[in-house]
């Protein structure tokens, strides 16, 4: 008795020193993100690569402003000349100060790059959008197939449960006809054919969506799954109402502006682009065979540039095909709304009606599915009838699903056109800047913030991610 004790002693204290494998394994520090579409939103513009180039290309259109302004600032070019019998000596013997500020295209050039900010801008919010869009279509879809996924689970707890049904039956009773228990077994196996093929496909949204998102794989990502919720149209009793309400607030036609008056802005960049320079020079001339004065001039020169190439009217000429180019876009964006909007409405109510009318199919293929199998297993009707009113549930199921999935889907473009829901937590980057007029805050102050921008303006962050 002594010795079982001290064995068992000796085998806990053995067990007790094993370190707890498993622990290390599974909970140490798994990240789980919950996939939900408030986080999918705060993830996607944190992560996304394409959002992170996009912010980039922001950043690459305020240097380029910048580029601009020093493009105006005066420069001065600087002339030595010596003596043949006095080389190591050196005078100073002209001056050119070059004027770029007196040109007007330098000016228009710098309007040119602000308004191409703004429009890059607009392009970055733009882009947030519509990459929100996408992921979030994409989460509806995995939310979507999720339950296709439970649909054919319940098919092949079903086809399970005739298989046991059959092959009990034929056990006891031995009446079971081969064939009948072959197709049993047969559709059983095809559902977890189906089954399989839907997890895979799962799987390989999870992992788009994880590229998406920028989430490592040791990020173990879980679905919650929500309805898209519907958008509010109560206070717009007509379908014009709800198109002049999304032109009016659709950054593509903000940028569409923004790149238009940087068109015009450049055409009379070119306009003036005739005027090519503008200098003060003065230039030192001693007596012949003197030596050079050091810090004298004689004359000092002014002196404008003007240069006309061939190429000034094509240019010009290119410049209002352009201009004709974003009108259209403007029309076509009208247009695209417009047919959006109509076929999105058309449709709304009645997949609304689709979802109700195939739930409540579903529920009497339910019911039928029920009393078949009763019958069946009380030999008053054939196995055919119960496979069959089985797949009517999985037909009426998927039906419902995919309705589901329309529905979302649609309501997800129409929330993005009407910057509704979770697109209007998507901070909006308005590069803009109201223009203050010269006389309220003085001539050299204004001056001032054109060649040293003013240093208590947000930053590029501040105003274009959410969050800063």
């Amino acid at each position: 008795m002594r010795t079982t004790f001290r064995s068992l002693i000796l085998t806990l204290t053995v067990f007790s020193l094993v370190p707890n494998f498993s622990h290390i394994a599974t909970a140490a520090d798994t990240e789980i993100f919950y996939v939900t579409p408030e986080n999918l939103r705060t993830q996607l513009l944190e992560g996304n690569i394409a959002v992170l180039d996009g912010l980039n290309q922001v950043y690459q259109a305020k240097a380029l402003v910048n580029l601009e302004r020093t493009k105006l600032l005066p420069s001065i070019n600087l002339g030595l000349g010596g003596s043949a019998s006095d080389p190591v000596s050196f005078a100073l013997s002209n001056v050119a100060f070059l004027l770029p500020f007196l040109l007007p295209s330098k000016w228009f050039d710098v309007r040119k790059s602000v308004h191409l900010l703004e429009a890059e801008g607009d392009s970055f919010y733009i882009l947030q959008l519509n990459q929100f869009a996408s992921i979030y279509s994409l989460y509806a879809t995995v939310v979507g197939d999720l339950s296709i996924y439970n649909v054919v689970k319940q098919q092949v707890a079903n086809h399970q449960k005739i298989q046991d049904l059959l092959e009990e039956k034929d056990k006891f009773l031995g009446s079971v006809i081969a064939t009948d228990l072959a197709k049993a077994r047969a559709q059983t196996k095809f559902s977890l054919q189906q089954l399989s093929q839907m997890d895979v496909l799962i799987k390989q949204e999870r992992a788009a969506l994880r590229q998406a998102l920028g989430l490592s794989l040791e990020t173990d990502i879980q679905f919650i799954a929500t309805q898209v919720p519907a958008p509010d149209l109560q206070s717009m009793d007509s379908l014009q109402k709800i198109i002049d309400l999304s032109l009016a607030i659709a950054p593509e036609n903000r940028q569409i502006e923004a790149l238009i008056a940087a068109n015009k802005s450049d055409k009379w960049s070119k306009v003036f682009g005739v005027i090519t320079g503008a200098t003060i020079s003065g230039q030192s001339s001693p007596p012949m065979g003197s030596e050079p004065r050091h810090g004298a001039f004689d004359k000092l020169n002014y002196n404008a540039t003007i240069g006309i190439g061939f190429s000034y009217l094509p240019a010009i000429r290119l410049n209002q095909h352009t201009s004709r180019q974003l009108e259209l876009r403007k029309i076509e964006l009208r247009l695209e709304h417009s047919r959006m909007l109509e076929s999105t409405m058309a449709a709304l109510s009645e997949i609304e009606k689709q979802i109700q009318l195939v739930s409540e199919a579903e529920q009497e293929y339910i019911l039928t599915y029920q009393q078949q199998l009763k019958k069946y297993s009380f030999g008053t009707t054939d196995l055919l009838h119960v496979v069959s009113a089985q797949n009517d549930i999985t037909a009426a199921s998927l039906a419902r699903v995919k309705a589901q999935l329309d529905l979302d889907h649609l309501r997800i473009s129409m929330h993005r056109i009407l910057l509704s829901d979770q697109f209007k937590e998507i901070k909006n980057c308005d590069l803009r800047i109201k223009a203050q007029k010269t006389s309220e805050k003085g001539f050299f102050k204004w001056l001032g913030e054109i060649f040293s921008p003013n240093r208590s303006q947000k930053t590029i962050d501040q105003v274009c991610r959410a969050g800063s």
